[in-house]
């Protein structure tokens, strides 16, 4: 074979061989993975600049970087009228004002979590960048936590906390603040750069990003007096309200130097970090309560006929102004339509008795209640609402094709009764039998019902009381003073319950036993606190009231029957008296009632009893 037959062969698996082992001695480890966020390597001007007379800066980082939200996540104060937008050349960002900055006056540009490293996103977080347009940097500060005033738990979704030099009343309703920030996830803010001056301190969710507070549903929070930012006073206006406290003294804002203040540290606080200046500032510290007001707007939100002769009218509020309901396609007659509220009192359900006119497809009201005008006057609105009813229909296949059509089922009425026991189940001791209709009883007789407790399979008749509820007109109550880990049959007869439609019921049949008292545990607690009106609320592992009691005085506070589990305890500081939370008012300078809890988790165990005692402050 000639030579030059095999010379290209040849070189062709040399190079083969050549290139695999390369591949084998470089093959890459991986590495770990970067976690570190992008470092500031100049920035035109330096942060913290004096005298600042530019339309932009640049910040130039050690690495690509991307932008992210920056809507949400930049927070400007004193605010800008004009949204500044930006851009980025190479590793550098640069940030367009848009706005014509006031004179002596200093900056805070914070952008939260929006500036991340091109490759991982680790975010700069919470990065500030500060000038000022005169020739000293504002150095105060205002430090604080948000928390709703109903559980004392942080806000869900950011909140605005702002300072208004404004000291109306009406400058949150009419303007945007001098100062702004915005809260972390677990209610924490910071507003720095304050200058000299005296402000009031508002708060709020902005649900349509104005500054303003123009929204009946917009939550907020403030405090009653303002405050003096001033190195010069020593304490701020005393508010018994609001625990106040100076943080750190005051250091002389001209001793801040360019180079001191390009250096930071963090202070982490509850796992969120906030940057602030490296030497101390002159703070105040605040806590904020969120509230959203009641609103006395009224209106219907819903009209319901799930059922023909079942009429519901729901309203956005419970009811504080007497409903009138006139028929306007029927004529009214003495009991012919029975009325009846839900449980929180938002809700008007309507029973028409009368079969002829419940058969109706339509039925016409005109509805009549109060409500506030734009003058927060009291006057009367007046609806028309038409409640149809269609039976529901449904279709199945018929014929060799599979053709469909529609037929109309129509369900007999049927008296369902239901208890909160059922056969072979436990009784609480501390309980009632509690029985519901589906629809309103007319007529009932209780020589139809036995209750027996069975001692060795003899049967004695237990003495009970039946009450019916004033206020739901299908239920009832079955009155009884149990003995412990006892068995009992309860029986009740048919066609002891008539409904308004002459339905009646089917034979109800059960026994069931009694719980044994050691099962049971009991939580003693020792309220200590002036003498003024709480709440005291038994709450569940979900947070779920589980009993409350009205106290006075310092006394002592017992929740008994309780099974084994965790529970927590609230106090509510029901100042009016009138067993209930209430929520805060703004321009009327009220704050929402103040809660309270006990500091510590309690865990229960049955056969005990816990002794607990609670000064509330």
């Amino acid at each position: 074979v000639p030579i030059r037959k095999l010379y290209f062969p040849l070189i062709g698996i040399c190079l083969f061989l050549f290139i695999t082992s390369c591949a084998k001695i470089g093959s890459p480890s991986g590495g770990p993975k970067d976690v570190t966020p992008p470092v500031i390597v100049k920035s035109v001007p330096v942060n913290y600049k004096k005298n600042f007379k530019g339309e932009r800066f640049m910040i130039t980082f050690d690495e690509f970087v991307s932008i992210k939200d920056l809507n949400n996540e930049l927070i400007i104060s004193p605010p800008l009228k004009e949204r500044p937008t930006y851009k980025l050349r190479g590793k550098t960002f640069i940030f367009e004002l848009n706005n014509k900055l006031k004179d002596s006056t200093t900056y805070t540009f914070n952008f939260g979590n929006s500036i991340v490293d091109y490759n991982e996103s680790n975010p700069l977080a919470n990065f500030e960048f500060v000038v000022s347009t005169g020739n000293i940097l504002d150095s105060l500060s205002l430090t604080g936590n948000l928390v709703e005033a109903k559980d004392l738990q942080p806000t869900k979704d950011p909140v605005l906390v702002m300072l208004y030099s404004n000291l109306n009343d009406s400058a949150p309703l009419q303007e945007i603040p001098d100062y702004v920030t915005r809260t972390l996830k677990n209610g924490d803010f910071a507003i720095n750069n304050i200058k000299t001056g005296t402000y009031r301190i508002f708060a709020l969710k902005d649900v349509n990003r104005n500054m303003i507070f123009d929204l009946p549903d917009e939550s907020i929070a403030f405090i009653d007096s303002s405050f003096v930012f001033d190195p010069t006073v020593t304490n701020f206006k005393e508010n018994i309200k609001i625990d106040t406290s100076l943080i750190s003294e005051f250091v002389d804002s001209t001793m801040f130097s360019d180079s001191l203040m390009t250096t930071f540290v963090i202070d982490s606080i509850h796992g969120d970090t906030i940057i602030i200046p490296q030497k101390k500032i002159y703070a105040l510290n605040v806590k904020l309560y969120m509230f959203t007001e009641e609103t006395k707007i009224q209106y219907i939100t819903a009209k319901k006929r799930e059922e023909r002769g079942k009429l519901e009218i729901e309203f956005n509020r419970p009811q504080f102004d007497s409903v009138h309901i006139t028929p306007l396609n029927f004529e009214d007659k003495p009991n012919l339509v029975l009325r009846e509220n839900s449980r929180f009192n938002d809700t008007i359900i309507l029973w028409i008795t009368d079969t002829t006119i419940s058969n109706l497809d339509t039925l016409t009201l005109k509805v009549s209640y109060g409500a506030l005008d734009t003058l927060n006057q009291l006057t009367t609105v007046t609806d028309t609402l038409r409640l149809l009813y269609r039976e529901k229909k449904v279709t199945k296949p018929t014929g060799r094709r599979g053709r469909r059509e529609e037929t109309v089922i129509k369900k007999k009425p049927v008296l369902n009764l239901q208890l909160n026991v059922s056969n072979n189940s436990k009784m609480d001791l501390n309980k009632p039998i509690i029985m519901n209709a589906v629809r309103p009883i007319r007529n009932y007789n209780v020589d139809s019902i036995r209750l027996y407790q069975i001692v060795d399979s003899v049967e004695t008749p237990v003495t009970f009381d039946l009450v019916k509820d004033t206020m739901r007109l299908h239920k009832f109550i079955f009155d009884v003073k149990w003995e412990e880990e006892a068995t009992y049959r309860l029986f009740v007869a048919p066609n002891t319950f008539t409904d308004i439609y002459g339905e009646t019921n089917d034979t109800i049949d059960i026994m069931f036993t009694t719980q044994v008292m050691e099962s049971y545990g009991r939580i003693i607690l020792s309220a200590g606190h002036e003498n003024t009106p709480f709440l005291i609320q038994l709450l569940d592992g979900k947070d779920k009231v589980v009993r409350t009691k009205n106290i006075d005085t310092a006394d002592k506070v017992i929740f008994d029957y309780l099974y084994p589990g965790s529970y927590r305890i609230k106090a509510i500081l029901d100042s009016n008296r009138n067993d209930k939370w209430d929520t805060g008012n703004y321009l009327k300078n009220i704050q929402p009632e103040r809660v309270y809890f006990y500091p510590n988790q309690i865990d229960l165990r049955s056969n005990w009893d816990l002794d607990l005692t609670w000064d509330i402050q």
